[in-house]
């Protein structure tokens, strides 16, 4: 059963393959509430208990424009992260979906243009929550104060080979704190470090 109290991604897509392939790939982030069409959307939308992180919309729906339904989710009262899917036949509403807010790929949908949309929703939580996520990962992997600041670092962006720039310190040395890191966390490489900070501020 989804929890109501939890940050929920609405996802308006009529195709079922698509929609699943997409669920699974959201799963890791949020719990997703399907809609199949701009009415089911918008009646999900009118849940007043039901909290919103983000939404993923296609353009073509059986009722409409998806990209109708896409202004009003980044407008008033909504403003929620959107991200329009469109065939590549129709990349003039993709310059239509930017211009009104929302981010857009083109179909077929990559899991890495997923993970890069929610990553860049996560970014965008407010700082003290990021850091009291960071504070306890921190804590909990046992990573120094360097290592730490490595993480907070790339949290905010800051690419790995500008890394040592930023901490006045080799190359090699930011490697090995890197290593270590990596290390004592268990994560494959410093974004996925990053993602799991960044899932844990939405959880708080």
């Amino acid at each position: 059963m989804v929890r109501e109290d939890m940050d929920h991604v609405l996802l308006v897509e009529d195709s079922h393959s698509v929609a699943a392939s997409l669920t699974r790939a959201l799963a890791r982030y949020a719990p997703v509430r399907r809609a199949t069409c701009i009415r089911e959307g918008l009646a999900e939308l009118r849940v007043p208990e039901r909290r919103w992180l983000a939404a993923i919309v296609d353009i073509g729906l059986p009722d409409g424009s998806g990209l109708d339904l896409a202004r009003r989710l980044v407008g008033d009262p909504h403003r929620m992260p959107t991200l329009v899917i469109t065939g590549a036949e129709e990349r003039h509403l993709a310059n239509d979906a930017h211009a009104s807010g929302a981010h857009f790929v083109f179909k077929p949908v990559r899991l890495a243009d997923v993970e890069a949309f929610m990553d860049r929703v996560y970014g965008a939580q407010p700082t003290a929550r990021v850091a009291a996520a960071l504070e306890k990962y921190a804590a909990d992997a046992n990573l120094s104060v360097r290592e730490r600041e490595i993480v907070q670092l790339a949290i905010d962006g800051v690419a790995r080979g500008e890394l040592s720039a930023h901490l006045d310190r080799s190359g090699s040395t930011v490697k090995t704190q890197i290593r270590s890191l990596l290390n004592k966390t268990g994560a494959a490489d410093l974004p996925a470090v990053v993602r799991e900070v960044l899932e844990a501020a939405m959880k708080r």
